[in-house]
């Protein structure tokens, strides 16, 4: 099998999905139902799932039969490992926290809520192992299906995750105490998201993907360093959101990155240092597509935030899934 970027994509962007839901209803949720889910988090983002399997990946694969058929094999893959159907997901959220510090990202207590049509005993059947800890409790008027990330008594970090549905076509999934969370914010209003962040991350509805992240203090100060006398590390502390969204366009897919800071000077400071980063990269990057990629980003700057722009286009995500064979070099004839 070819190693296809779309059936990576997906993989990546739906095993995030896997949760169970009750059978296929014909209603369906609205998009603020999503959002009602989410618990208080750092780090929110909105996935158009319909139109990333529908229509984006699609014009990706043009008319690349091979490739398409590997995406429908993707599909199928998808549905044996976690229950569920891709085509019948419709749009999908995710919340977390960032912990830690360092610029390593580190994201915890993540949950996922989705919309679209599910199947709760594909699901439950997919998750049953021989030597998986699974259980149905209770958490007030809802059913919670706990189970242990993988089917092996002797992984690392095995910890436990749940699913619940929400409504008839709504649901949540992720680490347990992130979906007790999400159950009280969707039952109770108690602990939802910021607004203001879930504002920034739906902004642009038919995105493909946006993102809204709030940085913590001190979240990217170095380990050991001073935030007094550094001036990199002052830098970094003055980043306090960072906004991005991913567009379908006609030819390629549009994106934009914003990083917000504490000032108009901040902001100008960070322009300049993504500018360099652009120009350093450019010294050392040789792959073509790459360098067109650097050489189409367009920084400005906003009130207080850096704004990095550019389009990827379809020849160049071709590129990518399909890079060209290093030219073999030829045995000299034998005389």
């Amino acid at each position: 099998m070819r190693n296809n970027f779309a059936s990576h994509f997906l993989l990546v962007v739906l095993m995030m999905l896997a949760a169970p839901g009750t059978n296929a209803q014909s209603s369906a949720s609205t998009a603020n139902d999503l959002w009602t889910a989410v618990p208080d988090a750092d780090f929110v983002a909105s996935f158009n799932v319909h139109r990333i399997v529908n229509e984006a990946l699609p014009r990706i694969l043009g008319d690349d039969s091979a490739a398409k058929k590997d995406l429908e094999n993707g599909i199928v893959g998808i549905r044996a490992l976690s229950g569920l159907d891709v085509r019948r997901i419709m749009r999908a959220v995710v919340g977390a926290q960032l912990v830690g510090t360092g610029l390593d990202v580190n994201l915890q207590e993540v949950v996922v809520v989705a919309e679209g049509e599910f199947n709760y005993n594909d699901i439950k059947d997919v998750v049953k192992g021989p030597h998986r800890e699974m259980r149905e409790e209770k958490y007030g008027a809802y059913t919670l299906l706990v189970f242990r990330e993988y089917d092996d008594p002797n992984a690392k970090k095995n910890e436990l995750v749940a699913v619940v549905m929400l409504g008839p076509n709504l649901m949540a999934g992720g680490h347990l105490n992130a979906v007790k969370r999400a159950v009280d914010a969707f039952r109770d209003g108690k602990g939802r998201a910021s607004a203001d962040l879930v504002a920034r991350a739906q902004s642009d509805p038919d995105a493909l993907v946006s993102l809204a992240a709030r940085i913590p203090a001190a979240y990217l100060q170095p380990k050991g360093s001073d935030g007094s006398t550094n001036r990199l590390t002052r830098l970094l502390l003055s980043i306090k959101d960072l906004e991005a969204t991913l567009q379908l366009g006609e030819n390629g897919f549009p994106l934009m990155v914003a990083v917000r800071s504490d000032s108009s000077d901040s902001a100008s400071d960070i322009k300049c240092m993504l500018d360099s980063a652009r120009t350093i990269a450019s010294l050392a990057i040789t792959d073509k597509t790459a360098m067109k990629v650097l050489d189409d980003l367009k920084i400005t700057l906003d009130g207080n935030a850096a704004v990095v722009q550019t389009e990827i286009t379809m020849d160049q995500i071709r590129s990518i899934m399909n890079p060209p064979k290093p030219a073999q070099a030829t045995k000299p004839v034998k005389q």
